[in-house]
């Protein structure tokens, strides 16, 4: 009996946690239910680029990019992902960024807000700038080939993963009111997507640096992940469409035949652009450009043409001798040249000496498929062989000089005064010669504008700034023609009363030579007046419509409703499910209290 009195004690306690159990299980079943549907995680960022019929001009202006590039999004301390130090207001940093391409290449034009701009650190990354994070694989990892951090700055320098130089893309720069305007162009090349269609999607990220007080930056806003370096798996999609649809055409109303006003610039200046800088790469296939041409000649193989050559050699002692030229045409006519370098890739070395090179402006055409040693082009020897005719062939002062200690690498030469020259008359541009001095025997390999990997090949980097010219003022406009009082042109209204007819006069008895009163002519009685015509048609009489009778509304089709309980339903039924519980468990403890008191 004892026994049975511990085992019935046992089965009561569970009963009791069982209904504990059973009770919260349901409380928090109902809770659900007052709750809703769980919470989703915030859905990837994207930002979306259209397709473009032709190529834009890099140029820093945005005015070719309406209405064809796509929706802009917004960078500001409310929707970044990332927020480092102080940010005054939307004024102080905050950026707008929209996104187009084409068959070759990918564009971003990106308006920032910033109400100080300062570029004074060795480190562009230090000070105003944008960074352009890119996932050209949208694969999530980010040290990869068409993995990219680019970086433009306010004064248009430019990095890639934060070396100078080392960006293959077109930059301009131009500041403006609130802030400054960067245009960029990114060759799907550099980004390993050869085949770019509508559907494509690739990872990208965006980082703005805003310095106020000079030296390293003072705020940094990152939308799209955390970082434009890594963190690729965090960054938001790039998604390509193609061309925005065009609209269809709609009937315009019956044109007037009062004459448009001509519009006519308001009396003042002319307006100008805004002051701002930029940059442009000349490089071979970059952007479809196609403009360098370059060869090299040797004095040990005199007669020797090597236009088609991969590499571009430069012995010391003047042995060998390398010749370029770049198609400068493209270069903006309203802006000033700031500076012009020459990067060239120095692919390999005979052996581990030093060499001095030097860059000569070249005084007369050549012929990349003809020039030798002895000849310009075909029956056109040089001056001096090797293009050596001081005056005649070319410069006899160097633009710049370098010494070149190590293969792998490259070489800037700074040729700003020969490019200046290029610009300002097309018609002298002959390119230039690099000449190897010393007495020190070695020679030095260049990548030429038709080594296989583009991105190593000549590059002539152009650095510019736009002036402010003097507003000119405009002759006062003959405005707009005062737009005479014709009517508009509309169907003759169909509403107006006809006139009463004018009874015919009686005849006038024959006049002699005396003048004679002429009988007053009976009174015509004054026609009703017409009503002028308004610029809106006066609608036409409609015939007494006939009585149709009202159509009994058809009723609407409602869906077969599911089996899918409401809101209150769902409560009423956990209230149902917990009146059942209770009962049981008043059963259960019934049952007990009977046994132990022996019923």
């Amino acid at each position: 009996m004892k026994k049975n009195r511990q085992r019935w004690q046992q089965l009561g306690s569970l009963a009791m946690s069982l209904g504990i159990v059973l009770t919260f299980a349901a409380l928090s079943s109902r809770q659900s239910a007052l709750a809703g549907p769980p919470l989703q995680s915030p859905p990837t960022k994207s930002i979306t680029t259209r397709r473009l019929a032709t190529p834009l001009t890099i140029d820093g202006l945005f005015s070719d990019w309406a209405p064809a590039a796509s929706t802009p999004i917004t960078i500001s301390a409310a929707t970044a992902d990332l927020i480092i130090g102080s940010i005054d207001s939307s004024s102080d940093v905050s950026a707008a960024v929209r996104s187009a391409w084409t068959t070759d290449a990918l564009y971003f034009a990106i308006h920032v807000n910033d109400d100080r701009l300062i570029s004074d650190s060795t480190d562009i990354w230090r000070d105003d700038s944008i960074e352009i994070g890119i996932d050209g694989a949208g694969d999530g990892n980010a040290w990869g080939r068409d993995d990219h951090q680019y970086t433009v700055r306010i004064d248009g320098a430019t990095a890639d993963r934060g070396v100078q130089g080392t960006a293959n893309i077109a930059a301009a720069v131009r500041k403006v009111a609130t802030g400054y305007d960067i245009e960029v162009a990114i060759p799907f090349s550099e980004l390993q997507a050869t085949t770019v269609v509508s559907g494509t999607t690739m990872g990208v990220s965006f980082g703005v640096h805003d310095d106020d007080d000079g030296g390293s930056w003072d705020a940094y806003l990152v939308w799209g992940g955390t970082n434009t370096n890594s963190g690729t798996d965090q960054f938001a999609r790039l998604q390509f469409l193609d061309t925005l649809p065009q609209p269809t055409a709609t009937p315009s109303a019956t044109p007037t035949r009062t004459p448009s006003p001509t519009l006519t610039p308001l009396p003042g200046t002319t307006p100008t652009l805004a002051p701002g800088s930029g940059s442009t790469i000349f490089q071979q296939g970059l952007s479809n450009y196609a403009g360098t041409t370059d060869t090299h000649v040797s004095v040990w193989f005199p007669d020797e043409t090597n236009g088609e050559d991969t590499i571009l050699l430069v012995r010391s002692g003047d042995i060998m001798a390398a010749l370029i030229k770049f198609d400068v045409s493209q270069f903006p006519s309203y802006s000033t040249m700031r500076r012009a370098t020459l990067s060239l890739y120095v692919t390999g070395s005979s052996n581990d000496n030093p060499l001095d090179i030097a860059a000569y402006r070249l005084l007369r055409p050549w012929s990349e498929g003809q020039a030798t040693w002895k000849l310009a082009g075909r029956g056109r020897p040089w001056g001096e062989p090797g293009a050596n005719g001081l005056g005649n062939d070319r410069d006899s002062t160097p633009a710049d000089s370098k010494t070149l200690r190590a293969a792998k690498t490259w070489v800037e030469l700074d040729i700003t005064d020969m490019v200046r020259r290029w610009v300002a008359n097309p018609s002298s541009n002959y390119g230039l010669v690099i000449k190897g001095t010393g007495d020190v025997a070695v020679r030095y390999d260049f990548a030429s504008s038709e080594y296989p990997s583009r991105s190593f090949r000549p590059r002539l980097n152009l650095q510019y700034y736009f002036p402010s010219p003097t507003p000119t003022n405009t002759p006062t406009p003959t405005f707009t023609p005062t737009p005479t009082n014709t009517p508009t042109y509309t169907p003759t209204p169909t509403n107006t009363p006809t006139p009463t007819h004018t009874p015919t006069p009686t005849n006038t008895a024959t006049p002699t030579n005396t003048p004679t009163i002429t009988p007053t002519p009976t009174r015509t009685p004054t026609p009703t007046q017409t009503r002028t015509p308004t610029n809106t048609p006066t609608p036409t009489r409609t015939s007494t419509p006939t009585r149709t009778p009202t159509p009994s509304p058809t009723p609407t089709l409602t869906p077969t409703p599911t089996n899918t309980p409401t809101f209150e339903e769902r409560v009423i039924l956990m209230d149902q499910k917990m009146g059942v519980l209770e009962q049981l468990l008043q059963n259960l403890s019934q049952a007990i209290a009977d046994y132990k008191n022996g019923k």
